[in-house]
């Protein structure tokens, strides 16, 4: 295997715009577009040449909210449009190049109707539909060239507050053109203890369709994707406690997911990625949070501890961490805003069989910001302030230290 020694480089350049009106009768319309373009070096295990890839997402949306009937009625009506393009090339070989790109179109309409004193009603529609444009034809598994896809659904959520007691019930009802009709429901109550403490259980089912690049991405000499994969389905339970004080509020969540099968790239036999079904997963654990206002300085943190594990085997998934950390502390001095941030993770696994993994890593970040006037704010970003050199996945080196500056005027 043939392996370029360069160093390869990573460059990114983004833009993003948010405005918003508010009419005389409360009602609000927003528009906001975000644009980055990425490229990133890589190497080619099969020669020495110098591949790279440029990728482009570009999203826009448009909402209108407002109320239809005072008191009663308050709708909501948006409109999206997203592209995810992703081009391959390689500066030594004119002809090893190939282009996907792809559209999404998105509509949601939710309306949220106050029934009574405590009874409230939420009712919508969402749709999208997926358009892919390639190089390369997709096929569906028997053939059939594919270039789109559609998804219809209808939504409902009903809340009530009985004394101590609220409750949340909910329905939704997927029409998806390659899979056919989904139902899920997710129901929680929460009970409040006192005026400081409570206590919530919850129960949410999950339905998730493989993306065109799961489905249909080309063969490569790095990956391709699997016709053959199912839509996820899951079934989440939790359990939530809370205390809120005037100083301090903590959260203990105890929770467990089953999946079926689980969507996950992982490289096959000849070490090309390729995405397959897990039959079966099982992810519990329990996370811990807290934050707390000590001497001016607002502090949060958090512990999480899971284990994902694939039934059918007793192997651990790869590429998740079982334990993680968080903690920052943030302070406004005058004009100025400063904060830190600490993360940690454990070890994790790069293959399936849980042969190989790579080591944990804790990382620390400073922030800090100055108020300029009423309008202009300037901020400083230090990341990896140590120069912490760590892997998310063996081999695959990520950022040392490194910072942005960025200068933000809001009308």
């Amino acid at each position: 295997t043939s392996l370029n020694r360069d160093n390869d480089g990573y460059k990114n350049k983004s833009a993003s715009i948010s405005l918003g009106h508010q009419f005389e009768n409360n009602s609000n319309l927003e528009f906001s577009f975000l644009y980055s373009d990425s490229e990133e070096e890589h190497d080619n295990q099969y020669g020495d040449t110098r591949p790279y890839s440029d990728h482009v997402i570009q999203t826009a949306a448009i909402t209108y909210s407002g109320s239809l009937i005072e008191d009663l009625w308050f709708s909501t009506v948006s409109l999206g449009n997203s592209i995810d393009e992703s081009n391959q090339r390689d500066k030594d070989d004119p002809f090893g190049s190939s282009d996907f790109e792809t559209t999404r179109d998105s509509l949601l309409w939710q309306n949220d109707f106050t029934i009574a004193d405590n009874h409230s009603l939420t009712v919508g529609y969402e749709y999208y539909d997926d358009k892919v444009d390639s190089t390369t034809t997709y096929t569906d598994r028997i053939g059939t060239p594919v270039d789109s896809r559609d998804n219809a659904a209808f939504f409902g959520v009903y809340q009530t507050t009985i004394s101590a007691l609220d409750i949340q019930l909910g329905l939704r009802e997927d029409d998806n053109e390659e899979f056919g009709k989904i139902t899920t429901a997710n129901t929680a109550f929460g009970y409040n203890i006192n005026p400081q403490h409570k206590v919530i259980v919850s129960y949410g089912e999950g339905f998730k369709a493989p993306t065109f690049n799961d489905l249909y991405w080309p063969i490569s000499p790095y990956s391709y994707g699997n016709p053959d994969l199912k839509p996820e389905s899951s079934e989440s339970y939790e359990i939530e406690f809370r205390g809120d004080y005037d100083n301090l509020g903590w959260s203990a969540n105890i929770y467990r997911t089953d999946i079926d099968n689980l969507i996950d790239w992982a490289p096959d036999i000849n070490f090309l990625y390729t995405p397959t079904n897990i039959a079966s997963v099982r992810i519990k654990g329990i996370e811990l949070n807290a934050t707390a206002t000590v001497t001016e300085w607002q502090l949060r943190g958090s512990i999480n501890y899971n284990e994902p594990e694939d039934r059918d085997t007793g192997n651990t998934l790869a590429k998740r961490p079982e334990q993680s950390a968080t903690f920052a502390a943030d302070r406004r001095i005058g004009k100025w805003d400063i904060g830190t941030s600490w993360r940690a993770y454990s070890e994790r696994y790069d293959t399936v069989s849980n042969t190989t993994g790579t080591a944990g890593y804790g990382l620390v970040d400073i922030r800090a910001g100055y108020q300029i006037s009423s309008k202009l704010k300037a901020q400083l970003k230090l990341n990896n302030i140590f120069d912490k050199s760590y892997q998310t996945n063996s081999r695959y080196n990520q950022d040392g230290f490194n910072w942005f500056a960025t200068l933000s005027y809001s009308l």
